[in-house]
């Protein structure tokens, strides 16, 4: 009879095992996101959220943002949850907000090494901001018209008024109000191709911080 007995009990503990054969475990996530977006110039793929689902039989899972470029913006994107093993959650548990890997705008070339969030590709690339001491800087807006809204050699909105305010209390930005009466068929305000004119480049030294141009504010907090 206790022998009897065991064997039921064993049957029970064996039971979650057996669920676990039939669980959709993704091997490796960040390798399947680094082959969805190969086609792009450049990414970064920051490992966004992780957690455990049940007590007795685990699951194990994360979730990854998926910073590139299109269209001339950063787009954005959240991946779906993917169930992994627990070895390999426990592999990147210190790593939740960080960057993972990416394929660097310099050479091309795919990275997983784990850093800060933005380093590979945002942080110290002039495209989207520059370092600065904290001394206030001009920044210099230059809106001209694409081609086909050209009219007799006008190249550049004429000015309404120019102001000049303070940008998180250390650039100095010149935002201009256009006159729209002046083209009256210019419908589509995208068309209006804005440039900023940012101070050279300089050496950078320890005591710099990284600021982002006002167009890609938002990547300071993704």
């Amino acid at each position: 009879m206790p022998l009897l007995m065991f064997g039921a009990v064993g049957g029970l503990f064996t039971l979650p095992s057996m669920c676990n054969s039939t669980k959709n475990i993704t091997a490796d996530p960040i390798a399947a996101i680094i082959a969805a977006h190969e086609q792009y110039d450049h990414f970064t793929l920051l490992l966004y959220d992780m957690e455990v689902e049940g007590t007795f039989n685990k699951d194990y899972k994360q979730r990854y943002r998926i910073l590139y470029d299109s269209a001339e913006t950063v787009q954005v994107r959240l991946s779906p949850w993917y169930e992994v093993k627990s070895a390999y959650y426990s592999q990147q548990e210190n790593n939740v907000g960080m960057e993972v890997a990416a394929k660097s705008y310099k050479d091309g070339t795919v990275r997983r090494i784990v850093g800060p969030p933005g380093y590979t590709n945002y942080i110290g690339n002039r495209a989207y901001g520059y370092w600065s001491d904290g001394q206030p800087k001009e920044i210099v807006y230059q809106e001209t018209l694409a081609p086909q809204y050209r009219r007799d050699g006008i190249a550049s909105l004429p000015l309404q008024e120019e102001t000049t305010i303070t940008s998180d209390g250390q650039s100095l930005i010149r935002y201009r109000r256009i006159d729209r009466m002046v083209l009256k068929d210019l419908a589509d305000t995208a068309q209006i191709k804005v440039k900023p004119i940012y101070p050279p480049e300089q050496a950078v030294v320890d005591m710099d911080y990284w600021v982002f141009y006002p167009e890609y504010a938002s990547l300071k907090t993704l």
